[in-house]
C-alpha cells in the first residue's frame, strides 16, 4: 500500500457522521484534506496564486471529483444517497490523480502528488463554504444559517489554502443564471471577499 492510500484510508474512516441538515461533501472534503496534510506533514506556503487560477482549480476539482458518481457505492446512509463518503478508495485514488495531472498540465500548482491535491482540496473547501453560504436556499432548501459566522470562520481561518479559496469565492459561478441565486447583500463591505487580489 502507498502511503497516499495509506493517508486516504485514515481519512475515510476519519469521517464524521452526518446530522440531517449537513452538507456531506463540506464536510468529508475539508476531513480528507485535513488528515492528507497531518499526515505528510504538509507546511503552509506563501505562493501567490490569482483569484482565477485557485478558481480553475476549485472547477477542476468539481469536474474531476465532485461530478463523478460512485461507480460501486461502499456506504450506506439513511440522509444521504451520494458524495464523496459513497466512493471506493480505487475511485477516489483515480479521481486525485485525475486532478493532479489536470493541474500539472496547465501548470497551474506545482510541488509532490500529495501537496497539489491538499491544497486543492483546501481551495475547493474555502471557496464552496463561501459560495454556497452566498445561496438564496441551499441544499435543504431553507435559507443558509449563519452566514456571517461562516463568513468570519473562512475570513480568519489559520489555513491560507482556506483564505485563498474563500477570497476567490467572488470570482466563482458569476453567470448571470448562477448570480442570480445569490444574496451577496449580507457581505460586509470591508471584507477580503471583495478586493479584486488574494
Amino acid at each position: 500500500m502507498t502511503t497516499i492510500e495509506e493517508a486516504l484510508k485514515l481519512a475515510l474512516n476519519s469521517l464524521p457522521k452526518l446530522n440531517i441538515d449537513a452538507d456531506p461533501n463540506l464536510i468529508d472534503i475539508f476531513c480528507i484534506a485535513q488528515t492528507l496534510k497531518v499526515f505528510f506533514n504538509l507546511q503552509f506556503n506563501n505562493k501567490y496564486l490569482y483569484k482565477d487560477k485557485i478558481v480553475e482549480i476549485v472547477e477542476i476539482v468539481e469536474e474531476k471529483l465532485l461530478r463523478p458518481v460512485a461507480i460501486n457505492p461502499v456506504y450506506n446512509d439513511n440522509i444521504i444517497k451520494e458524495g464523496i463518503r459513497f466512493k471506493s478508495e480505487e475511485q477516489l485514488l483515480n479521481e486525485f490523480k485525475a486532478i493532479v495531472n489536470e493541474i500539472s498540465k496547465r501548470k497551474l500548482d506545482f510541488g509532490s502528488f500529495e501537496e497539489i491535491i491538499t491544497r486543492s482540496l483546501f481551495f475547493w473547501f474555502g471557496c464552496l463554504n463561501m459560495d454556497k453560504t452566498c445561496r438564496k436556499i441551499n441544499i435543504n432548501n431553507i435559507q443558509p444559517k449563519n452566514r456571517l459566522e461562516i463568513h468570519d470562520y473562512l475570513k480568519n481561518n489559520p489555513n491560507p489554502w482556506i483564505y485563498n479559496g474563500f477570497v476567490s469565492a467572488n470570482k466563482f459561478r458569476k453567470s448571470a443564471d448562477q448570480t442570480k441565486l445569490k444574496d451577496y447583500l449580507w457581505i460586509p463591505k470591508d471584507s477580503p471577499y471583495w478586493k479584486e487580489v488574494v
